[in-house]
């Protein structure tokens, strides 16, 4: 230092720039993050990143890289790759921030990523919800769904979207309810809070698969109701399929036609015991009287006491034109004229009506079209899915339509069919060691069986069978269902047949296994009844005890079978058709038929309530003969373990 001067060496400074120079390649590739070299001389040639010096072609070796590709050794804490001054290392975009184009609209990323939707029912073949999206018009299936349960649907004219097929029935229903005089509109009451409604959209399908009609529906929100305070009784009765096939197996014999008559709007005509308020429909409001309600003089539908108001009102009104009641089913109604009769079955708001004379018939259409407003469908064709051929001397039902549509369901229209329902030597239990199933599906599939089974006797057993395993499915219960509906695609056509016969007294058949269900060492009992063409009655279920022996398994059988039997006389009797001889009820069991017939026998069973009610019965009205296995009916509802040609046999 001279004269507050320093001395400068240029030698020393030149030999650090040099180096500093030489060091400028590595010194940025460390500064970037160890970034790849020939992608940082990209960026410089095209400048990319603004203030990169120049830059050497070659990378010198990078410790760091090397060691940092070598995953499985150990970092140390005192590495050459670690900044020790500032601006070493600068964390920064090398090449962003990268635009992701977006071909419909400009987003931001707090905008709304879901889109709003309909909700219309659960995915058949996932656990997820099925979506109908109003502005592409379709449908989709998605579980990750929020439901915006506390908003209201909007009722303005620019949002609204008619649909052809049923802007024309939402003012037929109101029309109709007007008509009725179904309501009253009046103030908010203070002591009650008024129900929702809302509209309920369905179509009608013919026989053939052809849409008959749509419906539009208003209904009334009834899971809001609270019982002892909107409603009390909710039970009313409906005709049993045992008595409709009885019915149509009567009509082929007399050589009679049913016909059938849909009430419109039926619940609309009961009358209501309960003060009931409901809201006015949303999008039909009353200008200037929006915040006044309805009073319900008549009941609608969706009211827990709806059905029970319409069955009083049409039970009332069938015994004022002069019909009795029959006390073995509470829906069958019976009108004697001199020598003719007139007989009417009621199905919620289905009549069917038959009698010996046309003229009483068309006079009892007309007595009722005088009081409610109803359609004449004709004679009955198709009836709770029953396809239903009328001849002059005989009756045919099957279920042809719902078959094809259970094969549709389950995509199962190609497949190969089967001679037999099941393999007579398997046996079912719930923990058999398979994979378990979609227990949806299997119930959805079973369900639609069991449906089938109304004019299908041959795959009750083993519907009723696999029924027993709806909360355990495993594979083999989901291949075994699977076989029966192989199975009803072999004779997807089958059906019923009803013929006139020389004598119309009617006979059973009744069987049961021993110790068939692996679980509990119940039996499985079954029984069928025919007038001597086809079976009109049949059931196949689970015994409530555990028999002891194949003895008082075939007992419990036959005197579910003599119960039945009583009851068909009784219906009979009813229908002014007495049993004037003793209704035999087939048993192919001699220790039973001994156990029946001889009191000496009854110490060999424990079941003493059964025995005491079935011995009298058998002895006087019902009796009991010896039948070999394999000309047993009752084997084709119960056992399948006969050929296919024998099963086609009832």
């Amino acid at each position: 230092m001279k004269g507050k001067s320093f001395a400068l060496n240029m030698l020393e400074d030149e030999q650090i720039a040099a180096a500093q120079h030489e060091n400028n390649t590595m010194l940025w590739h460390k500064r970037l993050g160890h970034f790849h070299h020939n992608a940082v001389l990209y960026m410089k040639k095209n400048q990319i990143v603004e203030g990169l010096p120049d830059l050497e072609e070659e990378l010198p070796i990078c410790a760091a890289c090397q060691y940092g590709k070598q995953t499985r050794l150990p970092f140390p804490q005192k590495a050459a790759w670690k900044s020790t001054q500032k601006l070493q290392l600068v964390h920064t975009d090398v090449s962003g921030p990268q635009k992701t184009p977006y071909l419909k609209v400009k987003r931001d990323k707090l905008d709304k990523k879901s889109e709003p939707g309909i909700f219309i029912g659960y995915s058949s073949t996932s656990k997820a919800y099925r979506i109908y999206l109003p502005q592409n018009n379709k449908i989709v299936v998605s579980r990750d769904v929020k439901f915006l349960e506390t908003e209201k649907w909007s009722w303005d004219e620019q949002n609204q979207l008619y649909i052809d097929e049923d802007v024309d029935e939402l003012p037929e229903e109101l029309n109709m309810i007007d008509k009725n005089n179904t309501w009253e509109l009046v103030d908010r009451p203070s002591h009650k809070k008024p129900i929702g409604v809302k509209w309920v959209y369905r179509t009608k399908l013919n026989s053939d698969g052809s849409i008959n009609k749509h419906k539009a529906r208003l209904v009334v929100k009834g899971y809001a109701q609270m019982f002892g305070v909107d409603f009390s009784e909710t039970f009313a009765p409906v005709a049993r399929l045992d008595t409709i096939r009885m019915l149509l197996a009567l009509a082929a014999q007399r050589k009679w036609k049913i016909y059938q008559l849909d009430v419109k709007s039926a619940f609309l005509n009961g009358y209501l015991e309960e003060e009931i308020f409901v809201e006015q429909l949303e999008g039909f409001a009353i200008k200037g009287k929006e915040e006044k309600v309805y009073l319900l003089k008549k009941a609608l539908y969706g009211l827990r006491q709806a059905p029970r108001a319409w069955y009083s009102r049409i039970d009332t009104h069938l015994l004022t034109l002069g019909f009795h009641k029959s006390l073995s089913e509470f829906t069958l109604y019976i009108k004697k004229i001199e020598e003719d009769i007139l007989i009417v079955s009621l199905y919620v708001d289905d009549l069917l009506v038959t009698g010996s004379n046309a003229g009483f018939v068309n006079k009892f259409k007309a007595e009722m079209k005088q009081v409610f407003e109803m359609t004449d469908l004709g004679e009955m064709s198709y009836f709770l899915g029953m396809e239903v051929h009328q001849k002059q001397n005989e009756i045919f039902i099957c279920q042809q339509k719902y078959a094809k549509e259970i094969l549709k369901k389950f995509k199962m229209e190609e497949c190969k069919s089967t001679s037999t329902p099941m393999n007579q030597k398997e046996k079912f239990c719930k923990e058999d060691g398979a994979e378990k199933v979609d227990e949806g599906l299997y119930r959805s599939m079973i369900g639609c069986l069991m449906y089938l089974t109304a004019t299908r006797p041959d795959i009750m057993h083993v519907v009723s069978l696999l029924s027993r395993y709806m909360h355990c499915a495993s594979e083999i219960h989901f291949q075994a269902a699977k076989r029966v509906i192989r199975y009803v695609k072999g004779i997807v056509d089958y059906g019923i047949k009803f013929s006139q016969v020389q004598s119309f007294n009617f006979h059973g058949f009744s069987d049961s296994d021993w110790a068939g269900c692996v679980d509990d060492m119940r039996s499985t009992l079954g029984y069928c009844f025919s007038f001597g063409s086809g079976v009109f009655s049949w059931s196949s279920r689970k015994q409530e005890v555990v028999a002891q022996s194949t003895a008082e398994a075939e007992y419990i059988v036959a005197v579910a079978a003599v119960n039945q039997a009583l009851w068909l006389r009784k219906l009979l009797t009813d229908l002014d058709m007495k049993q004037e001889v003793s209704t035999k009820v087939f048993v192919d069991n001699q220790a039973t038929i001994s156990i029946a017939n001889d009191p000496v026998f009854h110490d060999l069973s424990f079941y003493e309530k059964d025995l005491e009610f079935a011995a009298p019965k058998s002895r006087r009205s019902v009796e009991s003969y010896a039948l070999v296995a394999a000309e047993g009916k009752a084997e084709i509802v119960n056992h399948m373990q006969l050929k296919s040609t024998r099963l086609l046999e009832c």
